[in-house]
């Protein structure tokens, strides 16, 4: 069996793509996509820098096998509405939802906010908001509310992290510090508070 990870290497996303077994399948479903991707493109349509036009490109010549999980983001958020317009058999609506959609400031405001939150995220994990911090404070003092913050364990590892109560526990076990995005214990030595927003906290940890 011919295995990869599908979505790319680096992407938080990653599932095991068997080409085998789901090449033909995952082609088959975005086949919709890629003919109007390649149809637009023909026509001078999607021949810009924009993340839609850099995607729809990426999937007239390589398909749909080849995206990543951001580009795979941008099919679903950017091209499935105008396929599912264009399958409607009115060319007049089409053509108004696509110049819609590519009217300036249409996705600008709350792209460039999320590309900020975004990158924000990569240039400040919690190693880097701990050791930015003034003055780390002992667990004694870090809040038992469930709320988030930057903690340190014995080993040097850095996480979010919060406490879990009584009322989130199975019969025989304890509150304690646990990680945000797994619920694994974790040996609060020192803590901080973090700069991430409730925003940033769903959307890195789901």
């Amino acid at each position: 069996m011919t295995t990869r990870m599908h979505r790319g290497a680096n992407d938080d996303d990653n599932t095991e793509f068997d080409y085998e077994n789901d090449y033909d399948e995952l082609e088959d479903a975005y086949a919709p996509v890629v003919g109007i991707a390649v149809e637009l493109i023909e026509a001078g349509q999607m021949n810009e820098d924009r993340p839609e036009d850099r995607v729809a490109l990426k999937l007239s010549r390589s398909g749909a096998a080849s995206l990543t999980a951001d580009e795979m983001d941008v099919v679903h958020e950017r091209l499935n509405p105008l396929v599912e317009m264009y399958w409607k058999k009115d060319r007049a609506a089409f053509e108004a939802e696509f110049s819609r959609r590519r009217a300036p400031g249409f996705y600008d405001e709350s792209e460039a906010g999320h590309l900020a939150r975004k990158r924000f995220r990569k240039e400040n994990p919690p190693e880097v908001e701990f050791r930015a911090a003034a003055a780390p404070g002992l667990p004694v003092t870090a809040p038992q509310d469930g709320s988030w913050f930057v903690g340190k364990d014995r080993a040097g590892h850095f996480a979010h992290v919060r406490w879990r109560s009584d009322e989130e526990l199975e019969s025989g076990e304890n509150p304690d510090w646990v990680r945000w995005d797994t619920d694994e214990h974790f040996d609060l030595i020192a803590w901080v508070q973090s700069c991430w927003t409730g925003d940033d906290m769903a959307e890195a940890y789901g």
